[in-house]
């Protein structure tokens, strides 16, 4: 899985979620340059997701880094074996004010508080925020609503973007400490992000 943002070439920044297959590994976004070779970014280790997947992230500045092109895959090395991400076959592109790009399985991800990405799957959706305030002894529903275009500094974002990712957007009624999931049904199917089971937590 891969979740991709790119700001009008400001900055990148690639989360990566890989099965833990062993402790010698190292993950790479495997990008391609203008002058159409190819560089591996590194990534580096963020978390676990659970108990066998793990979080990996990098982050580059078009400012710093102008040489790379929009077309990247996914490259894991792990016990002598590599492993590919590269979109069956046609790679992923990412263009300037795409915003965000999910990874295939992903339909859902709730990206920061307040907001969620979905990949459009049809027009008529629902999206749903289930939350506790009392560690799940009682549950508690907020509707999000759609975004037809959001801002990231001076960029703005059309929604759905050029490869089909939605953005919503919601706001709890109450303060204070809550755990969270995302709901998001289409075409008589729902799809859930709960942090790898995890769930999610504000504080706000």
């Amino acid at each position: 899985f891969v979740q991709t943002k790119y700001y009008a070439q400001y900055l990148r920044t690639y989360d990566v979620i890989v099965k833990n297959l062993g402790s010698n590994k190292t993950v790479y976004i495997h990008h391609k340059t203008i002058s159409g070779t190819w560089t591996d970014l590194p990534c580096t280790y963020i978390r676990n997701v659970n108990s066998n997947f793990e979080l990996w992230r990098v982050e580059n500045s078009a400012l710093y880094n102008p040489t790379l092109d929009n077309q990247f895959a996914v490259k894991y090395v792990v016990n002598g074996v590599t492993y590919w991400d590269n979109n069956n076959g046609t790679d992923y592109i990412l263009n300037a004010n795409d915003g965000i790009i999910l990874g295939k399985n992903i339909n859902v991800l709730s990206n920061d508080v307040g907001y969620i990405d979905v990949r459009n799957l049809s027009y008529n959706k629902n999206i749903e925020i289930i939350y506790s305030t009392d560690n799940w002894k009682t549950v508690k529903t907020v509707n999000a609503s759609y975004v037809s275009e959001y801002s990231f500094g001076y960029t703005t974002i059309k929604s759905p973007n050029a490869v089909g990712t939605e953005r919503w957007r919601y706001n709890f009624p109450e303060s204070g400490a809550k755990y969270f999931a995302i709901k998001y049904t289409v075409n008589g199917t729902t799809y859930w992000d709960n942090n790898f089971g995890a769930n999610y937590y504000s504080s706000y």
